[in-house]
């Protein structure tokens, strides 16, 4: 055996049975899995086991991308030792069988003795051979039934067909005997008040016969049915969120369920997970707070869907307050149905800074949302004062409207403390962390990395594959700047070994990683914009009011580099800043 195979097996993520079931193709065709797996793994995106999601490895990671590896080899050799996170595959048509309840595997080797008899496990001869042949998996799911009934599926697996589209399309699974015998009881009882009864056999073609029963038939209703369920009481308050990861918005997300929690308790709270499936930072929601994915629940929901189910959501559970965190269907939920939801529960949403589109456009939520769906909010909590006064210049906000326009700056982070300090003529450390995209202005950090060789820079980040490919040739190519990647969580950040943070961004609220990194004990140099000089000024570190130019950010990082004293008594200054207010 070879040492790659030797290694991927050691490695616990290469499932032979998963594989086996996720791909049976390669059981009836007799081929080795693994070989499979690296032999075509790369270019189909194939999971090699539920543990590791390979098309979104590629997707995340630069470096995996542009490799010609396999990505479970490109993981174990430079992943790991990268930290570069993986995830769990999507699931596979045997786990949502499996999760359907509907294959009943003692059932399924009862009904086939052949199976039995080869020592065949069951729910694997049903993905290679039993699907196809038209056998039944339980006895909840008439094989033969649905492939009579629904001709249009011939050549597909009808179990997968009926999980994945039938249920939503009202498919019946089974033969529904009890309700052709009522309704042939019924026809009997009224035969005598109409000859012309007599004459027609409605039953002739009963395969074929349209049978409507009170079952939900869209995703949206179904999808309410089981949000539903999984609720054992109203909660009192719901806050509605894109995704869950790991972001300035999701911590301040975190912050306020937290506080909604104390107020209400841990079960009177429910985060819904709107936009995305993404839960990486599930570990920020308080412990016994419930989260619902309403993708997770039911995964083909459109946008339109999904406003809707906000709507329903909230008339039907009545929670006494709703909180909106950067989710786009609850704005537009809000948008549209507004008017009518402030009558049934306290709207409050959040705010931070302005976006803008490829081409320069405003694109943020409060341009796209904030005039129309202002009158319908009960507040809305900005994270800096700079952009309330922003936005109420912009929009012209009528006085008797400003009074909902609140500043609640966020609570000084528990990071660990950098009580290091440079010695002598050391270089000085600089860091840099944030999502790699044209708001952080990238470009203008790799200026000033090249164009000074007595600092040393280390940065941290990911998101666009363009910069990440630049940065890391600039790491290969300069010996003092090293480009690390992925960072899950500030605080699982060195600290220690740096200096000062610098931050570079166009545009901004007041990020939670200056937040952050004050309360580490860096020195911080960052761009004015947004409500950033509402923590840093010439007291407190270094604010930079022309924020594109390199020679103004490195003229900061030499003066830090000469008079580390005055680095020092800004850090004590910004202690002292956190101390009474505790920016909260």
């Amino acid at each position: 055996m070879s040492f790659t195979r030797r290694r991927i097996f050691a490695s616990g993520l290469f499932d032979v049975d998963w594989y086996k079931l996720a791909h049976p193709y390669v059981v009836r065709d007799k081929i080795d899995p693994l070989t499979h797996f690296l032999k075509h793994g790369r270019r189909l995106r194939l999971a090699p086991s539920r543990l590791f999601d390979a098309g979104r490895y590629l997707d995340d990671s630069a470096l995996a991308s542009r490799s010609r590896l396999n990505p479970l080899v490109h993981y174990l050799a430079y992943g790991k030792k990268l930290n570069i996170p993986i995830h769990q595959a999507p699931a596979s048509g045997a786990d949502r069988i499996l999760e359907s309840g509907l294959f009943d595997s003692n059932w399924y080797l009862r009904e086939n003795p052949d199976v039995l008899a080869n020592g065949y496990p069951p729910l694997l001869h049903y993905m290679v051979h039993g699907a196809l042949e038209g056998r039944s998996p339980g006895p909840d799911f008439d094989a033969k039934w649905y492939l009579h009934r629904y001709p249009d599926i011939v050549g597909i697996n009808p179990l997968l067909h009926y999980i994945d589209f039938g249920q939503e399309e009202g498919r019946t699974a089974v033969r529904p005997e009890r309700v052709f015998s009522i309704a042939r009881e019924t026809i009997a009882g009224i035969e005598d008040l109409d000859p012309d009864l007599y004459a027609t056999d409605y039953f002739d073609d009963i395969d074929h016969i349209d049978v409507v029963d009170g079952r939900p038939r869209t995703r949206m209703a179904r999808a309410f049915e089981k949000l539903i369920a999984t609720i054992d009481t109203p909660p009192k308050a719901i806050v509605f969120l894109p995704w869950l990861v790991h972001g300035g918005a999701d911590l301040v997300a975190a912050h306020a369920i937290r506080a909604m929690s104390d107020k209400h308790g841990s079960e009177s709270v429910v985060a819904v997970i709107c936009d995305h499936d993404r839960l990486e930072a599930i570990h920020l929601l308080p412990k016994g707070v419930k989260h619902l994915s309403l993708l997770q629940i039911e995964p083909n929901l459109s946008h339109v869907e999904r406003i809707e189910l906000i709507d329903l959501i909230i008339r039907g559970l009545r929670p006494s307050t709703v909180l909106n965190v950067n989710s786009r269907s609850c704005w537009d939920a809000i948008k549209r149905y507004g008017n009518r939801l402030q009558n049934f529960t306290r709207l409050y949403a959040m705010l931070f800074c302005p976006d803008f589109s490829v081409s320069g456009r405003r694109s943020g939520y409060a341009d796209l949302y904030l005039r129309q769906c202002l009158p319908f909010l009960a507040g809305v909590y900005f994270d800096n004062s700079s952009y309330i006064d922003q936005l109420t210049q912009q929009f012209s906000v009528p006085a008797e409207l400003q009074s909902k326009l609140v500043t609640l700056y966020q609570p000084a982070p528990n990071v660990a403390r950098n009580n290091t300090s440079r010695h002598g003529n050391s270089r000085l450390r600089v860091m840099w962390a944030g999502r790699l995209m044209p708001q952080k202005n990238v470009d203008l950090l790799m200026r000033i990395a090249e164009q000074t060789q007595q600092f040393e820079f280390h940065i941290w980040g990911r998101g666009s594959h363009a910069l990440e490919l630049q940065l890391s040739d600039l790491s290969r190519r300069i010996p003092y700047i090293h480009f690390h990647g992925p960072f899950e969580r500030f605080e699982a950040l060195p600290t220690s070994n740096y200096d000062v943070l610098l931050y570079t961004s166009l545009w901004d609220g007041l990020p939670n990683v200056l937040l952050e990194a004050a309360a580490a004990g860096l020195t911080i140099v960052a761009s004015n914009v947004g409500g950033i000089s509402e923590l840093i000024d010439g007291s407190t570190g270094w604010l930079v009011n022309i924020s594109d130019e390199a020679s103004h950010y490195i003229d900061a990082l030499s003066e830090i580099a000469m008079h580390p004293a005055e680095a020092q008594r800004r850090i004590d200054a910004m202690d002292e800043r956190f101390s009474p207010r505790s920016l909260l």
